[in-house]
């Protein structure tokens, strides 16, 4: 299928199964569509409620006023023609995790981006240029660090780019702040050789550059270095000045006096009035969280500047060249204007106008004397003051004169909840901003949860987004193409737990705490409230990690998890909500899984970090009386002499002996699955090789981006791991940077869904950590939640049970059929729910066998595998 690399959510990835899946025809074709929201449904009430995700920067073509480029934060690089009124991702731009865009003074065409480490053998990340405005790129080779350059040797490997500039007097030459120093360019970005602003040692993480008046700025790790040379020389602090503080950083310099620099370092502001030589001057950050702090500098007079700052707002002051040439350039930050109105806290970065309209400026001898002929005009009396008023006009035309750009206007505006265009357009007023949400925004949501529910209606079906400084959205056509979504709530949105036409959600952060708190809604996030605090679950909700804190169990029962144990109440519909606590976690859990299975309920709870690269423990308790006991499960020993953990794990909902897991020790990390509880495990290379595309992917990286950027510390590629609960064959597998695998038999063979590369059947879908299953008839949906690319939908053909014909699947088939003759008939059952009974009538059989007074722990084809009296333990 053909599609444009410029992506909107309206395309469809199509690709063919080609006999992948064992249960599957060979023409069988899996669908894959983007269904985020395109404008937040509260853009016109609450501007912290966004749609676009969190942008790191924007960046003006220097040739034409209405093209723009955003640097998503975990979702690629996107492209406005029209001032940011649309947006389109550039999907031939593989690395996720941009950081920076440029384009070449005088050729709209070149153009440099850096992107943090994308986990790939053959990296896609650090430098990369396009030569056909944002269709293509391609890293060059010689962007790769020459062998024992970098203070970090992994870093020639795992390269990460940050800030990017032009020479603006010397367009081709370009240079890159890197962590393994400054990368420089002198033919438009096509070669690159490496510089060691530090000279000594390995060249170390920088964060930021500038170029101007013939002069190098850089900060990073070793604080700020300047060179006058071409970066052949470079200088750092007086012997008795103050440095600049090592650390993520931002650089602007006056436009009025080249010595004059302005930086933030964490969140931090300084001054410095000769060069770098000493920075003591400082303000007092007005507004202080440490997003990702930013300086940037726009002329407005011959003396005269305006300093932008952001963190977790938008300020701007009015600075100046002083008389005497000595002080600070800007007043005190409590003077700075806060224009952050109509835009998401959090700030990114400015564009401004990069071209802006021009004034004539006429010399100063000539406007005197013009001026005094308008003073004797008026002083004679002898005419009317518009006949003098014209005659000063006609004077000053005929003067000398030059053409002098006004200042420019800040265009747009990225931040927490995306890019935002401002509304005024012209000099002055511009300067005082009107944001407003783009008409059809960047599409990175970082999602922390994703959850759903069938509704009666043929495919008909809710799910919901809980997002990282965006909220919670919701929708009741999660089936149709594009869903129709409901923001009902901005800021930082964490767990969810969905029934038909009700979801349970957390939400932060509140002060005074609970800091994190439940709500309850009805289906689609209609009506419903915030719970008062009296019915909050003790213990603070856990939150700000991919695990899974709250779970549906049945009926009005929940289960939430907190920082004192799992907490579960009989009615979340209560007047005040009652929380009892399940026995007494060992440790503290990041994420529960819930599990039923011959009549008995268990729940597994996760401990660490729940988000792959950690080592974690897991806890199993049975039933719902509180005074149970946790017991740990031991992960399978993978390397001789060394403790294993769990990294990632997941438990079939219907059948808890069936696991599977990522299980690391040491520097080993493999993938288990175990059809006994535990008791033994079996490694699956075949989804090893999967989850590194064959050793394209690494399954570890060390240097790669985590977290809340721009955190280098590494990972590990499995994020994802979820067994259907229609039907416990069915389990998906999602990598870090390698895409999304599928298996129909419990494991034995995979598919991959996409691998990342781009393709017209592979999307790039990073960072996949939540998913929801929900079947149609033959049909099943997928659905997908992402850190940096919001929520997808994939439809695949269901397997066809059981893997060897029974007599007991065949009256399951035979039900089946038959309750699909009549779906659709008025009070009759719907085909989505003729495929839910099918899938239980078929889990079922594999129960039968046991004796009375027992229970099945291990289902088979056809009868039990392994009966035990009821009150016994399952092995």
């Amino acid at each position: 299928m053909k599609r444009s690399m410029l992506h909107t959510p309206a395309v469809r990835w199509a690709l063919a199964a080609l006999g992948a899946f064992a249960c599957m025809p060979a023409s069988a074709q899996i669908a894959i569509d983007e269904i985020n929201p395109i404008r937040s449904s509260l853009h016109a009430t609450n501007a912290n409620g966004g749609s676009g995700g969190r942008i790191q920067s924007v960046a003006a073509d220097p040739q034409d006023g209405n093209v723009y480029y955003a640097a998503s934060e975990w979702g690629g690089l996107y492209k406005t023609a029209d001032r940011g009124r649309t947006w389109d991702r550039l999907d031939n731009f593989l690395a996720t995790a941009a950081w920076r865009v440029a384009v070449q003074p005088g050729n709209s065409q070149v153009l440099v981006a850096t992107a943090l480490f994308d986990g790939r053998t053959d990296s896609r990340a650090g430098i990369l240029r396009s030569g056909d405005g944002g269709l293509s790129w391609m890293r060059p080779a010689s962007a790769t660090p020459p062998a024992g350059a970098c203070a970090d040797n992994r870093a020639v490997q795992e390269l990460s780019g940050f800030g990017v500039a032009f020479d603006p007097a010397h367009p081709e030459r370009v240079y890159a702040a890197t962590n393994c120093g400054l990368a420089v360019s002198t033919d438009g970005g096509q070669n690159w050789r490496y510089l060691n602003p530090m000279g000594a040692g390995g060249a170390r993480r920088l964060v930021d550059v500038i170029v101007h008046g013939g002069g190098i700025d850089v900060c990073g790790d070793i604080g700020h270095r300047r060179s006058t040379d071409g970066g052949t020389t470079w200088s750092g602090p007086a012997a008795a000045g103050n440095p600049l503080p090592g650390g993520v950083c931002s650089l602007a310099v006056s436009p009025h006096e080249s010595g004059v620099l302005f930086a933030t370092s964490g969140t931090a502001i300084f001054e410095s009035d000769d060069g770098g030589g000493n920075w003591g001057g400082s303000y007092v950050n007005p507004a202080r969280q440490g997003r990702i702090p930013f300086v940037m500098t726009n002329r407005t007079g011959t003396d005269s500047f305006d300093l932008w700052f952001g963190d977790v707002s938008l300020f701007r002051a009015a600075c100046a060249r002083p008389a005497n040439g000595t002080g600070n350039r800007c007043p005190a930050s409590g003077s700075w204007v806060n224009v952050s109105t109509g835009a998401h806290a959090d700030a990114g970065r400015v564009a401004f106008d990069p071209r802006p309209p021009e004034t004539r400026v006429v010399s100063p001898a000539c406007n005197a004397r013009c001026q005094a002929d308008r003073r004797e005009c008026a002083a004679e009396g002898l005419t009317r003051p518009a006949t003098c008023t014209s005659r000063l006009r006609a004077c000053l035309a005929r003067c000398p004169a030059t053409m002098v750009a006004t200042s420019a206007c800040p265009v747009l505006f990225s931040n927490d909840g995306g890019v935002y265009r401002n509304t005024r357009a012209t000099h002055p007023a511009c300067q005082t901003p009107a944001w407003d949400q783009p008409e059809r925004t960047p599409r990175s949501l970082w999602l922390w949860n994703l959850s759903g529910a069938a509704l009666s209606g043929a495919g008909q079906e809710e799910a919901y987004m809980l997002a990282q400084d965006n909220g919670a959205i919701g929708t009741r056509t999660a089936a149709s193409t594009p869903p129709t979504w409901n923001h009902s709530e901005c800021c930082d949105g964490f767990g969810s737990g969905a029934q038909p036409n009700q979801v349970v959600y957390s939400l932060g952060v509140y002060s005074p705490p609970p800091a994190v708190r439940l709500f309850r809604r009805g289906g689609g996030m209609s009506g419903g409230l915030l719970l008062p605090v009296a019915s909050q679950p003790p213990g603070g909700i856990v939150s700000f990690n991919f695990g899974k804190s709250i779970a549906w169990i049945e009926g009005n029962v929940y289960v939430v998890l907190t920082g004192t144990g799992l907490q579960r109440t009989a009615d979340i519909t209560a007047g005040t909500v009652a929380w009892t606590r399940l026995g007494t976690l060992p440790a503290a859990g990041c994420s529960v899984s819930v599990s039923r299975s011959g009549g008995q309920l268990s729940f597994f709870v996760q401990s660490g970090t729940c988000d792959g690269s950690g080592s974690d423990r897991v806890f199993r308790y049975d039933g719902q009386a509180t005074g149970g006991t946790w017991v740990e499960l031991t992960p399978p020993v993978i390397s001789a002499g060394q403790a294993s953990r769990f990294a990632l794990f997941a438990v079939d909902p219907h059948n808890r002996q069936s696991f599977i897991a990522a299980v690391v020790a040491g520097p080993s990390l493999q993938m288990m699955r175990s059809a006994n509880g535990g008791t033994t495990w079996t490694r699956i290379p075949g989804l090893e090789t999967r989850l590194t595309a064959n050793g394209a992917f690494l399954m570890r990286s060390a240097l790669g981006p985590t977290g809340f950027s721009p955190n280098l510390s590494g990972y590990a590629q499995p994020t994802l791991l979820a067994f259907s609960p229609l039907d416990g064959r069915t389990i998906v597998v999602g990598g870090y940077d390698s895409g999304l695998q599928l298996s129909l038999d419990r494991g034995a063979t995979w598919t991959t869904l996409t691998d990342n590369s781009g393709g017209a059947a592979n999307p790039v879908i990073p960072r996949p950590r939540t998913a929801h299953f929900e079947a149609d008839g033959a049909n099943g949906r997928l659905y997908i939640g992402t850190q940096g690319r919001g929520a997808w939908r994939v439809a695949y053909p269901l397997p066809s049970p059981p893997e060897a014909p029974t007599p007991c699947a065949d009256d399951c088939s035979a039900d089946r059929d038959s309750c699909l003759a009549d779906a659709g008939t008025p009070g009759q059952p719907t085909a989505a729910q003729c495929a839910q009974s099918f899938a239980r009538c078929v889990r079922a059989c594999g129960t039968r066998g046991c004796r009375t007074g027992q229970k099945c722990c291990e289902p088979g084809g056809e009868s039990c595998r392994i009966c035990v009296p009821r009150a016994a333990q399952c092995p």
